[in-house]
């Protein structure tokens, strides 16, 4: 077993490799970057008083590790933990005898694509390093005692919970996870399958709801409607028609029809010159009495063309052309948070830029890998090292395939999971075909 007293010795080198990872991000990040977002959830977490524009969990969660290390750098030491651990759990789940491969996984954690996201304070890597810490403990579980073993799945069925609390979409890709964590349970397939499509992702919807509005008592802010605005932005854009149906000024409906649209994000409806938009919708009522929803549908009914048009271009954007590859600075702010870059940071930094144009720094290229990495995984021979990959990049394809539907923006931290998944499973595919000759 490869966690057990025997392997402990063997082990060490990657429990160092690790370590040293830890404290070479602690440093090279110190305190952790925040931007506009986490400042948001950060005031949440120390009023305690939440609204769901970004998922409570985070904001609480910062809550309590503000009580113990105030500020940003608590945030920081969770994820880099839990990124870290991760990573070390899914090498120590790798026999000794491939000990190359064991130490590859923890390779792949000093990768500028997967290690440059991380420093900063943000609700997907939360969520992408407590999904990878639920893989990693499935992984370690597959070669412990039946007993110690439901212990570590129990844990990593609530790491998938907590993480599918921080993503409003990250159901998108829970299904091959769950699908990982009951892949050996004993009971009767039927209730196996109910229990992976319909129970435990409804547990999560019930338990997510229940948390936000129930237990902290969150604010509904009706975050979706800003997909439901690009969406309808974008489809007056193409069409020159106004789908909002607003009573507007000459020149407002003029240049929301031109220059207010942008395949990139919707927050130009939000905020700078065209804010007017979303300030009409919240004084006409638009935004809360559910009228956008009916203009949505209507809108795409009329016009698929368009939608279509308008999606794909948003989707292209996130896929080859991503915003924000590596954030160096925290937003300006009262609070007294502010980043000095390291050297280690600016050794990053340097890397990164070298790179960024490379495939590697494009979610598009993580969406054709995990695609093809997927399909290898449903017609190869069934193992743990096949269960394993083939799990991390189905969640990583259908999780990056959803923002073709849900995309309001293309900021390359929206395919963190997705790049996290697909490059923490190239070793266990070189495994399974060491293993399978």
């Amino acid at each position: 077993m490869p966690i057990s007293k025997s392997c402990i010795k063997a082990a060490i080198p990657q429990v160092v490799l690790a370590a040293l990872g830890l404290i070479i991000t602690l440093r090279a990040f110190f305190p952790g970057l925040v931007s506009s977002d986490a400042l948001d959830q950060y005031q949440q977490a120390t009023s305690f008083i939440f609204n769901d524009w970004h998922p409570p969990i985070m904001g609480f969660i910062w809550a309590i590790t503000n009580d113990w290390i105030p500020g940003p750098f608590g945030m920081l030491l969770l994820e880099c933990f839990l990124y870290w651990g991760a990573l070390l759990l899914l090498s120590l789940s790798i026999p000794q005898a491939h000990r190359k491969l064991s130490i590859a996984v923890l390779i792949v954690g000093f990768m500028p694509f997967t290690v440059g996201t991380l420093g900063h304070i943000w609700k997907d890597v939360l969520h992408g390093v407590t999904w990878l810490c639920a893989v990693g403990l499935i992984a370690v579980a597959d070669a412990r005692k039946e007993g110690k073993q439901k212990k570590l799945l129990l844990l990593a069925g609530f790491l998938l919970l907590i993480g599918s609390m921080t993503r409003f979409n990250a159901v998108f890709g829970l299904l091959p996870l769950v699908w990982l964590l009951f892949n050996k349970s004993k009971i009767a397939v039927a209730k196996k399958w109910a229990v992976i499509f319909f129970i435990f992702p409804a547990f999560t919807v019930l338990s997510t709801t229940a948390f936000n509005y129930g237990f902290l008592n969150s604010a509904k802010s009706h975050v979706y409607q800003s997909l439901i605005v690009f969406d309808i932005g974008g489809i007056s854009h193409f069409t020159e028609k106004d789908y909002f149906k607003e009573d507007w000024k000459s020149d407002e409906k003029s240049e929301f029809l031109s220059t207010c649209y942008h395949a990139s994000a919707w927050d130009g409806y939000a905020w700078g010159p065209c804010g007017f938009v979303l300030q009409k919708l919240h004084t006409s009522g638009s935004w809360t009495d559910g009228s956008l929803m009916k203009k949505w549908l209507s809108a795409i009914y009329e016009e698929p063309g368009a939608y279509l048009q308008h999606r794909f271009g948003n989707y292209m954007r996130l896929l080859w052309h991503p915003n924000s590859v590596l954030e160096d600075q925290t937003a300006n702010n009262t609070l007294g948070f502010k980043y000095e870059k390291t050297g280690l940071f600016r050794v990053l930094q340097t890397t990164t830029n070298l790179l960024k144009h490379t495939p590697f720094f494009k979610p598009g290229f993580w969406l054709i890998a995990s695609l093809l990495f997927t399909l290898y995984g449903l017609y190869a021979r069934k193992s743990f090292s096949r269960d394993i990959f083939l799990a991390l990049n189905m969640s990583s394809f259908l999780y990056l395939l959803a923002y073709l539907v849900v995309g309001v923006a293309s900021d390359f931290r929206y395919a963190y999971w997705s790049i996290l998944a697909t490059s923490a499973s190239v070793p266990f595919i070189l495994l399974y075909k060491k293993t399978t000759k």
